[in-house]
């Protein structure tokens, strides 16, 4: 064997007696360790990637998102405002998640300036790229939105004559 083999070796080896002495003398905490881990895991497993798209035709807004059902869905308001929260009849965009506020959230398009996200007094708070949103902030290209547990990314698109053009990062 050469010496990186016998390197590799002592390190397993080393591991081995930590965990060893780790299950005869803490086993309750090696449990803990071990259900974290699986936990975790399946938790990565069941996280949904959510987006918001916003899109301008003309004088015509529309949101073209997954956040109902996890469908893709494309929706008109013609307030341009649409709210975001746990419960089906005072939001138009439901999301399963308790940690969301019954009336959560809005985003709104402002012609000519953008679509912008409120926090609606929410009990957890809207977040932008890891940044409480306090007041209407402008949303741009790529911006991860925190509603809850959920991470929404959000992009804007504008179509004209047949062509969808995105806008840049």
């Amino acid at each position: 064997m050469d010496t990186s083999d016998d390197k590799e070796l002592s390190q397993r080896f080393g591991m081995y007696q930590a965990f060893l002495k780790l299950y005869e003398h803490h086993r309750g905490l090696l449990d803990e360790l071990l259900d974290l881990e699986n936990t975790t895991n399946a938790l990565l497993l069941e996280q949904k990637l959510f987006y918001i798209q916003g899109l301008i035709e003309g004088d015509r807004v529309q949101l073209v998102t997954n956040l109902i059902d996890g469908q893709t869905q494309t929706l008109t308001q013609p307030q341009n405002i649409w709210t975001i929260g746990r419960d089906s009849r005072q939001v138009g965009l439901p999301l399963q998640d308790k940690r969301l506020s019954r009336c959560h959230a809005a985003v709104r398009y402002i012609k000519g300036k953008g679509f912008y996200l409120t926090d609606l007094n929410s009990s957890n708070g809207s977040f932008v790229n890891g940044d409480r949103v306090r007041e209407a902030r402008r949303l741009q290209q790529g911006d991860q939105i925190r509603l809850g547990g959920s991470t929404i990314v959000f992009s804007q698109a504008v179509r004209s004559e047949n062509c969808l053009r995105f806008l840049p990062i």
